[in-house]
């Protein structure tokens, strides 16, 4: 009771740790099938589902109450209708309206027969049903069933009761979607000054009803007041964010942000229509960028530096029993189910992801500091400015989602259009000059992204059957027929219409050149006059921006932007703050890792022979049967020559092992040259509803689609030694283990201080793009285990060209040039042998781009 009553309150961070001990006291005294504890598992479920968008959870938890309910209490039992009203009201959340609609008809069945018509359970049913119908654009029958419940629920609580305020919410987000606007104001306004009096000016619903408010007043004509109301709901929600930080695990904090990223995105529409020109807009906006991008990576990095820099010495083993179970259901996942079948394999995998997530959020709830209250409450654009070296600039990339304020719904008319990139301007020591640019639809751009990718990525030669050799390079005159499928049917944009395609767009060709072109238009020509006087650039994408190395694009002069540009990437703007700080831990030395004996076994070594086929250093396509890796003889000259360089043994062939990697502990210096792997994830169902923003508590949160997905840590990786014997399921030695490194793996990796990793093998920078948190895969978890700095790459890389680049790049970082500098002089050096931008262009460097701090020195020379 007292976690509901927090519940109500919206203080989830008391709320959770009671309900939870609520449930293993009555799992202990009562047993797992007594109503009572079926009915915290619904109260736990609630938490999950409405306050946290914790969808997968709650799932489970109101099935299980829903069974043991049925059992116990029979299927015309109220308490067995609330499980079927919770249960529905997820799928509706979840945007599956036939799941959620037969589930509520039963549920309001069930509660008039046994309740009444005059009991509030009844009226929320009345209530829940009516929102379903909404949401299904059936408006007439929405109207009438929500005027009933309303009216239930001001005789039997008052016009000052919470859930009568919900009653008023949503009859005017129901007059709002049929566009009338003037019945919907008043209504509005009534809920927030009843919530505001009843829940504070704190609470969740408060929020939401502010931002209902003043999406209405923007269809109305009145944008400032609507700004003002959301620039309020936003501080609220920055509250709430802290609060699910320090009690959620990693995948909840996750699906928390999903859940308000509608809102976000929404405040983004705002902005982006009505004050583009506006200055200090433009800047307050910058700033909320600047503290809510990538803040999920933010809270991991805070913990794990709070732990591992010795401030919670006794977390350290709850941080290492983390990893270790990550890392054992990343191998469970990539291994068939054994004897214990797949059934029993899916029972494995599901508990002990439901320990990881227990040690998770028991370990944040330890760990003050990853409500982000310190890190970011001095972030702004004036820091930042004020650290950005002279003539430099940081590029801030957003992409949202389109809120059209004047759409009807009840016309047919869609609340959100297509989605957008935009791009904010920020010059060292002028924080007050922030420069905005509208770059257009994020689809247009992602095409042009797509077809300026497969020039280099290699997809159309037969890279899986071994049949490309080293030599084996396109022409820089090469063209593609992939881009009339796109223009075909859709017009050019204005900035690139002197591209048009005309009557021959079906069979058009065009060069690498020319589709570069069109991105350079679109992204870098709308900011070129805000670029002025600035020769180096830090570039922090977003979505599909963060898969091309900015640094090929060529430009209108017939150069490229590395000619004009010093470009280094960060996550987000405010990770500019970190460059220069210095570590107090000790760096070991450095450690390079190249050419793998990919046909390592447990009896016996194979030497590679010189008749292997030699192929690029591709990317292959990964799946639970594993493709064949070929040697790579190249890796071999680039981990000699470059250990030799840092006066370090190299580990390689046999040596070359998972376990040695993982044992690794703050390298000054990391450098792996293998083969790299990424996996493409399903694309999402485009006929799922994506969300609607109306509605507060119960069926009435804001909806979205949501896709159950794998971990997308576990679908990018590196192959180590071992990898083709143990495809084959033959027998290898321990400290092989499976031979793949996953991204999931490096997590687990302790690289607190290292200045350096770079990972020298195809799409290392690749994996699945989260808007607004980045890329999941190696380019995320080598940064999170501590990495100050990161080489890699964003498409397949050749052997050869890439051991030169390598060589290159580290004979000028150890000379002292600056690491971001030292990859572009290496770029521009070997541009002069291999002008092909698939030989040279690939690498870039996230993170710290200025010169190596410390370098370890080989004992014996001291």
């Amino acid at each position: 009771n007292l976690a509901i009553l927090y519940n109500l309150m919206g203080n989830y961070t008391a709320a959770e740790p009671l309900f939870r001990q609520a449930l293993e006291i009555r799992r202990k005294k009562l047993g797992e099938d007594h109503p009572d504890y079926a009915r915290s598992l619904n109260n736990l479920a609630g938490l999950y589902h409405y306050s946290m968008g914790n969808y997968g959870a709650a799932e489970l938890l109101y099935r299980q109450a829903m069974e043991i309910r049925r059992k116990k209490l029979g299927e015309e039992h109220p308490d067995y209708a609330t499980s079927l009203n919770n249960l529905a009201g997820l799928y509706d959340s979840m945007g599956n309206y036939s799941a959620a609609e037969p589930l509520y008809h039963q549920a309001k069945e069930i509660r008039r027969k046994k309740l009444g018509e005059d009991h509030l359970d009844y009226a929320r049913s009345l209530n829940n049903l009516a929102m379903l119908n909404n949401s299904m654009g059936n408006y007439s029958a929405a109207e009438p069933l929500l005027r009933q419940s309303m009216e239930i629920r001001r005789k039997k609580l008052g016009e000052d009761h919470p859930d009568y305020a919900r009653s008023l919410n949503n009859l005017a987000g129901l007059y709002k979607s049929m566009g009338n606007y003037s019945a919907a104001e008043p209504l509005y306004r009534q809920a927030i000054e009843i919530w505001r009096k009843t829940l504070g000016e704190e609470h969740p619903n408060y929020a939401a009803s502010l931002n209902n408010l003043a999406i209405l007043l923007v269809g109305q004509g009145n944008p400032d007041e609507g700004l003002t109301l959301m620039q309020e709901a936003t501080q609220i929600e920055r509250k709430m964010i802290r609060q699910i930080f320090s009690i959620g695990s990693e995948s909840q904090r996750m699906e928390y942000l999903k859940s308000i990223q509608a809102t976000l995105d929404t405040y983004f529409s705002l902005v982006h229509h009505y004050y583009a020109a506006d200055a200090q807009i433009m800047q307050e906006t910058l700033d909320l960028i600047l503290t809510r991008k990538s803040i999920a990576a933010e809270a991991l990095v805070v913990q794990r530096d709070a732990i591992l820099t010795g401030k919670y010495p006794h977390l350290k083993e709850q941080l290492r029993a983390i990893y270790t179970i990550r890392m054992q259901i990343a191998q469970k996942t990539f291994v068939e189910p054994g004897k214990e079948g797949l059934e029993e394999h899916r029972k494995i995998l599901s508990s002990w992801n439901a320990e990881r997530e227990r040690l998770e959020a028991d370990l944040a709830r330890q760990i003050p500091e990853i409500r982000l209250e310190d890190r970011l409450r001095d972030v702004d654009r004036n820091v930042v400015a004020q650290h950005l070296p002279m003539g430099c600039a940081l590029v801030e990339f957003v992409r949202f989602d389109k809120f059209d304020f004047s759409a009807v719904p009840a016309r047919g008319e869609h609340l959100w259009k297509p989605a957008r990139y935009c791009a904010f301007v920020l010059r060292s020591g002028e924080p007050d000059a922030v420069a905005f640019a509208d770059l257009g639809e994020a689809e247009q751009i992602e095409q042009f992204i797509t077809l300026y990718r497969q020039q280099f990525t290699g997809d159309e030669r037969s890279l899986d059957s071994g049949e490309e050799t080293e030599g084996t390079r396109r022409s820089e005159d090469r063209s593609l027929g992939l881009l009339s499928r796109f223009f075909w049917k859709k017009p050019i944009p204005k900035a690139v219409e002197k591209w048009d395609l005309g009557e021959n767009a079906i069979t058009a060709e065009y060069s690498e050149r020319e589709i570069g072109l069109l991105l350079y238009s679109s992204i870098i020509k709308p900011i070129q006059k805000a670029l002025a006087h600035c020769d180096r650039l830090i570039l922090a994408p977003d979505g599909e921006l963060s898969t091309i190395p900015f640094e090929v694009l060529p430009t209108e002069e017939g150069e490229r932007l590395i000619d004009h540009y010093h470009i280094s990437y960060v996550g987000v703007g405010r990770d500019i703050l970190r460059f220069g700080v210095e570590t107090s831990n000790d760096l070991q030395q450095p450690f390079v890792l190249a050419n793998p004996d990919f046909d390592l076994t447990l009896d016996t070594f194979s030497p590679i022979s010189q008749s292997t086929p030699v192929v690029s250093r591709a990317s292959r396509y990964l799946d639970r049967r594993l493709p064949h890796f070929y040697p790579l003889p190249g890796t071999e000259i680039e981990g000699r020559n470059i250990a030799q360089m840092l006066k370090v043994s190299p580990l390689m062939g046999g040596k070359a092992l998972e376990q040695t990697l993982k044992a690794v502990q703050s390298p000054s210096i990391l450098h792996i040259a293998t083969h790299g792997f990424f996996l493409e994830n399903k694309e999402d169902d485009p006929n799922q509803e994506r969300r609607a923003l109306d509605g507060i508590g119960g069926a009435e949160m804001p909806r979205f689609s949501a896709q159950e997905l794998e971990n997308p840590l576990l679908s990018s990786g590196l192959v180590l030694a071992g990898v083709n014997n143990r495809a084959k399921q033959g027998k290898l030695p321990p400290e092989a283990e499976d031979g793949i490194l996953t991204a999931e793996d490096v997590t687990g990796l302790d690289l607190t201080g290292t200045e350096l990793v770079v990972l020298s093998a195809c799409k290392t920078g690749i994996g699945e793009v989260m808007v607004g948190e980045g890329v999941f895969g190696l380019r995320r978890s080598f940064m999170l285990a501590g990495a100050k700095t990161l080489v890699m790459s964003l498409w397949n890389v050749p052997d050869e060209a890439t051991q030169e680049l390598m060589e290159g790049f580290y004979a000028r970082i150890l000379a002292g040039v600056p690491r971001a500098e030292a990859l572009r002089e290496a770029q521009l050096e070997l541009r002069k042998r291999y002008p092909d931008p698939m030989d040279w262009g690939a690498f870039i460097c996230q993170g710290d781009p200025g010169c190596l701090q410390a370098t370890y020195r080989n004992p014996a020379e001291i």
